[in-house]
This record gives structure tokens, sequence and C-alpha cells, in this order.
């Protein structure tokens, strides 16, 4: 929307809501669903894709478990596409949440301990795999620069992989996790939450082949 009014006044949105500085709010408010201010970007760049192949590499474990219900493990993971999803509620309501923990943390640091987990880890112990291209931490440190903001060790902040169906990451997209819903497509070995993975190949297990493929 080419109207400098428009743009001065996503402007003072992004600042009053704090938004990341990359987040278009003329394409959330275009592409905005009901009242939710929420858009979904195609990202298509090579260098994009490759460096989310990559981190699916680097974080794939050959490793079967029972929730592959008898299925064999992948020898790999192939990226198809990558969506950017921009949502502001669930902005405003996670960071909110991020810092109420922080405070907590600080307020009372005792029983706190820091995670390392495989998508901050600077090697894989696999020389081959390492010497192919850039590390998980070093990925995961640009994608949190996307946000304007590093990760947060002191709150084990990191990213992390969920597995479920597209129908279900698209209702995600919109209104956020439902705990209601949890382990409707796997069961809840560690009681009703949300339920996400260090490795790639560990949240694959909980997909679902789309119809075409």
């Amino acid at each position: 929307i080419d109207i400098p009014e428009f743009k001065e006044a996503s402007d003072k949105y992004k600042e009053v809501r704090k938004l990341p500085l990359g987040w278009d709010v003329s394409a959330m408010v275009l592409r905005r669903e009901g009242a939710r201010m929420v858009a979904k970007l195609e990202l298509d760049h090579p260098a994009v894709l490759a460096r989310f192949q990559r981190l699916l590499d680097l974080t794939h474990r050959k490793v079967y478990t029972r929730d592959r219900a008898g299925q064999p493990v992948p020898e790999r993971l192939q990226l198809l596409t990558v969506a950017a999803v921009t949502n502001d509620d669930l902005w405003a309501g996670y960071m909110t949440r991020r810092e109420a923990i922080r405070q907590e943390i600080e307020a009372d640091p005792g029983d706190f301990e820091l995670h390392e987990v495989d998508t901050t880890a600077k090697s894989t112990g696999d020389e081959s795999l390492d010497a192919a291209g850039e590390s998980a931490a070093s990925i995961t440190a640009s994608l949190a620069d996307d946000f304007a903001t590093p990760l947060m060790s002191s709150v084990n902040e990191v990213f992390l992989f969920h597995g479920t169906s597209a129908a279900a990451a698209e209702k995600i997209k919109t209104h956020d996790f439902r705990i209601n819903l949890a382990g409707s497509n796997a069961g809840t070995l560690y009681g009703r939450g949300l339920y996400l993975a260090e490795n790639a190949s560990k949240s694959d297990e909980y997909t679902t082949p789309l119809k075409d493929g």
C-alpha cells in the first residue's frame, strides 16, 4: 500500500506492538484472517532454502522409536518449501511470557539449568557433515537476527521442530497451539502439553503425508 499515512501508521503499530523489524505490516493487513493480523509468506530464495535443508541434515538422527509405528527411519529429510508466518497476537503473547519467565528465573535462579540442544550445536560430532557447511548454531543465530533479537539463553530459548499435519499447522499459524488437542495424533507420554523436538527426524514421526504426496 503506497500511501504515506499508511506507512506511518504501520511503523507506529510495529513500534507499539514491538514487532520484529523485518515484519511487513502491510502484508499482515492485506492478508489478515478475520480480525487477526496474520501473514504467511513463501520464501523461495535458494540460499534460504539451502540453509533450512542444512538444518534438517544437521539435526537428523537415524534412530527408530515406537512412534514410527513400524515405518522405517528415512535416510534423509528433503526440504520442499519454507514459509514465514507473522502473527502479531501470538508474537505479543510469546514476548510477554518470555519476559515473565526471565523475571522468575532472575528472582530465583537456584533450580535453573542451561540445556544444550542440537538446533544450537556448533558440532554434530560427524566430521564430514560438519565440514560440509555452517553449523546449526550459526543457522539458528541468523534466524534469531531476523527477529532483531538474539535467542535468550538465560531462559533456554531455542528453535525447535514440531511435527503435525498440514491442516493442523494452518490452524496453529492463526490460532496458536491448543493444549486440549495434545496427544490426539500420537498420545501424551509425558502428559498434556506442547511436544517439540531438537531433531527434525523425531518431529517427522508425527507428520501426515499430503494426499498428493
